[in-house]
């Protein structure tokens, strides 16, 4: 059966945005052992302020790379590379990537260098520093593919997960978080891979945003909601679709599009792909749970959660990269890469979805 994360306190969240907790998705009360980065500042500025997202910008805009440094990408979607980036995310040598830990600093220099090999845009910096609930310093890791359509261009689809987790507990044991959600950021970096290696040019620009301190408040999609990078509008921002435990299709033999009810974008963009994943169970018939896509619906961004249930091992140690089924999370992944082309190349009611703002 899937984790539904505390329905009571949805209502709540989008009736008071920043001051009702994010479920029971806090940390335990052990702590880690890891090191925290000095604090920075996220004061706020005006949304109206924010310069609209560049259409097709010069290619030095891009951040540098040596491509001798990034492996070259025949399968975005293999296997090998899932197994790979999961295992060194879900490593014990990162500790659990609890928000502000030295494992947490990794985690999101791996996922910038990963989105520099895919070639994608990096505002200043891929990093976007913020001080989660807890008092530590992290950031966001954010990525840009613009749009190349003049009409449309300016548009955003967000694609997101989160890539904190838990820390490690009283016995020094690790919440490894493969599942939840080093599944989430293999599968985002995976789409971000696949859209480089076919030179894929977007009509609408896509957003790649990994997530920190989701484990605390949402804290980073928060953040993200009340300041994201310079040019990247929430007003602009058409639809979000994010990824929390995709990683564990074994567990019930389904991949839920959460909040795809008929009628909504997601429902007619996943409905156009899923002819080409026969293997693959997918329920877009259930409501949305709670993850960071809850901050976007805060500001009016309707969208997509995709996840999979993991009922023996949410938020324990038995969370590991062994556990993950593997060949359906690759499939899953392609078919999330092929949902947001559909969502930024083609109507799909985006317009008429983002007037209504979002109705979680």
């Amino acid at each position: 059966m899937r984790q539904r994360r505390c329905w009571w306190t949805y209502l709540a969240w989008l009736a008071f945005v920043g001051t009702a907790p994010a479920c029971s998705r806090s940390a335990p009360t052990a702590e880690a052992t890891a090191t925290v980065d000095p604090g920075v500042s996220d004061e706020a500025s005006d949304p109206e302020d924010e310069a609209e997202v560049a259409v097709d910008p010069e290619p030095d805009a891009a951040a540098e790379v040596d491509d001798d440094d990034c492996p070259k990408v025949t399968d975005a979607f293999a296997v090998e590379t899932l197994k790979a980036r999961i295992g060194h995310l879900a490593s014990d040598t990162l500790a659990g990537r609890l928000s502000g830990s030295a494992g947490d600093k990794a985690a999101r220099a791996f996922i910038a260098k990963a989105y520099s090999c895919a070639g994608l845009t990096a505002i200043g910096a891929f990093e976007h520093p913020f001080t989660d609930s807890s008092g530590n310093a992290t950031a966001n890791v954010i990525g840009v593919l613009h749009g190349s359509d003049p009409e449309v261009g300016g548009e955003i689809i967000l694609v997101s997960a989160h890539f904190d987790h838990l820390g490690v507990d009283q016995g020094g044991a690790a919440f490894a978080g493969a599942n939840d959600n080093a599944s989430g950021i293999s599968a985002l970096l995976a789409i971000a891979d696949s859209f480089a290696a076919t030179g894929y040019k977007p009509k609408r620009t896509i957003v790649f945003a990994a997530f920190g301190a989701e484990e605390l408040e949402l804290d980073g999609s928060k953040a993200y909601a009340k300041q994201p990078p310079p040019g990247l509008s929430v007003a602009k921002t058409m639809y979000i679709v994010n990824m929390d435990m995709v990683g564990r299709y074994d567990d019930s033999n389904v991949l839920f599009g959460l909040d795809a009810a008929k009628g909504t974008p997601a429902r007619s963009a996943i409905d156009a792909v899923r002819g080409g994943f026969p293997d693959l169970k997918v329920n877009l018939d259930e409501p949305g749970d709670s993850s960071d896509h809850i901050s976007l619906c805060a500001v009016g961004v309707p969208g997509v959660f995709f996840h999979t249930p993991d009922a023996a091992c949410y938020h324990k140690t038995c969370d590991r990269a062994e556990k993950i089924d593997y060949p359906h999370l690759s499939q899953a992944a392609a078919l999330i890469a092929a949902t947001v082309r559909q969502l930024s190349d083609a109507e799909h009611g985006l317009a008429e979805a983002r007037a209504s703002g979002c109705k979680l």
